[in-house]
Order: structure tokens, then C-alpha cells, then sequence
């Protein structure tokens, strides 16, 4: 929504009404009922999973990111410009992609194939990226692409932040782009 807005000439906005009946949904998918709708409740009902999940999983002494695959498929990227703003944020990271795993809806994929790690990244290069001011510092970079979505903060021409997602076979584009993330928990 906000690359949207962006790309029409507009201020980076969102639909917080769609928003909302995001977080019904994803409530819904875990049978979790919270009178603030806070997903903050999503994340305390499954605190215990969420924790076996961070616990099995390390940082690299220099890592600044990392690929997120779930049931053989990846399912978002984030790079960070140094290694203790990543590690400060991993944990966050795997629970919102480990929250996204234990969707009751969640099936293996017995299709996926090897190396889609490295056409995601391909993806990714070859993408259009279209820069707007960001709303703090910086240059906020969109890219927006049939196959991916995402965005990417520099400053100073360096770096700060790279985020993307698959937009996924069954979603189309135009109706992935109206969609809140928040259906994804990772996003």
C-alpha cells in the first residue's frame, strides 16, 4: 500500500481499515480473541513455540542478514548495513517468520526446488527499485516487481536496510499490493 501511494505522487500511507481486518484474519487463523486486537496477543499465544524457535537459531560474529526459508520456499530477506543492528533485531525477525510457520494453514511444499535462495536474489538485482524521500533520512527505495515486493533505506548513498518478500503465485500483483502485509506475520 505504502509503494502504492508512493508511486501515485502521494505521502506514504496505508489503509489502516484493511489493516485491522488483517489482524481479525490472522486472530482468527489462531483462534486467539483480543478486545485491543493487538497482535502483540497473537505473539503471547504462541510464546513458547516462538521461543524454541529463536533459541534454535544463532547470529555470525559479522552477519548483517539473512534469507528466511520456510517449507523449502523462501519467504523474505532482510539486510541491515552492520552486524549489531542485525543481531539486535534477529530474534523479532524469527518470530515473525517462525509466527508465519505455525499458521494452522501452513503446508510443506514437496514442489520447492533447490537453489530458489539464489533466484530470489537474482530477483532482486534485476528488480526495479524507485526511490522517494523517506519520511525520517534518506532515500526510500521501493521495488515493486510481479514476482517480489519490498523496500530499502539509504543514507548517504550506503545502504541502512533491505527488506523483500515473494509475492507468491496464487496472490495476484494487483491484489497483493492492496493487501496488508500483516496477513504475514514476518512482513
Amino acid at each position: 500500500m505504502v509503494s502504492r501511494s508512493l508511486a501515485s505522487g502521494e505521502q506514504a500511507q496505508t489503509d489502516q481499515r484493511e489493516i485491522w481486518r488483517d489482524l481479525d484474519v490472522k486472530q482468527s487463523m489462531f483462534s486467539v480473541h483480543s478486545d485491543s486486537g493487538a497482535m502483540s496477543d497473537i505473539y503471547e499465544s504462541r510464546s513458547t513455540s516462538l521461543d524454541e524457535f529463536v533459541e534454535s537459531f544463532t547470529v555470525g560474529p559479522h552477519q548483517i542478514g539473512s534469507i528466511f526459508v520456510l517449507n523449502d520456499v523462501v519467504a523474505g530477506l532482510d539486510l541491515f548495513d552492520q552486524p549489531l543492528i542485525f543481531s539486535k533485531l534477529f530474534p523479532k525477525l524469527v518470530r515473525g517468520y517462525a509466527l508465519d510457520a505455525l499458521e494452522p494453514e501452513t503446508q510443506p511444499n514437496t514442489d520447492a526446488g533447490q537453489g530458489s535462495a539464489t533466484e530470489f536474489i537474482k530477483t532482486i538485482v534485476a528488480a526495479n527499485m524507485n526511490g522517494f524521500p523517506a519520511v525520517g533520512m534518506g532515500v526510500d527505495h521501493r521495488i515493486a516487481d510481479k514476482n517480489i515486493s519490498g523496500g530499502a533505506l539509504f543514507f548517504d548513498d550506503e545502504l541502512v536496510h533491505l527488506s523483500v518478500f515473494p509475492v507468491s503465485e496464487n496472490e495476484s500483483w494487483e491484489n497483493h499490493v492492496r493487501r496488508s502485509r500483516l496477513v504475514h506475520s514476518s512482513r
